[in-house]
């Protein structure tokens, strides 16, 4: 699964993990980034869904948010929705993360 991100500054934080730690503390900078590495290893959603169990809420608009320990929460959307009206659907298994303090 490739993974996008909706700006410059969430993605620097999330692949910096020493930005990560100064914005949310090392046990969930660590998280955040087990998730999104964990994430990319899965050829699509699917597959990491089923690793997640019941770490994983599908929203009705069909993004997906994973808890990032207790505090904070990384959405996901595909891209193909997020971008629906915009380009072409490719059926590429990409996501938008967004972390947001629960």
């Amino acid at each position: 699964m490739q993974i996008s991100y909706g700006t410059a500054d969430l993605k620097h934080c999330c692949l910096n993990r020493d930005v990560a730690e100064q914005r949310f503390g090392r046990t969930y900078a660590d998280r955040l980034v087990t998730e999104l590495a964990d994430a990319e290893a899965f050829d699509n959603v699917h597959e990491w869904h089923q690793i997640l169990g019941g770490n994983v809420i599908i929203n009705d608009d069909e993004s997906f948010e994973v808890a990032i320990g207790s505090s904070y929460t990384a959405t996901f959307v595909s891209v193909d929705k997020h971008f629906a009206d915009r380009v072409p659907r490719r059926g590429v298994a990409s996501a938008f993360a967004v972390p947001s303090g629960q």
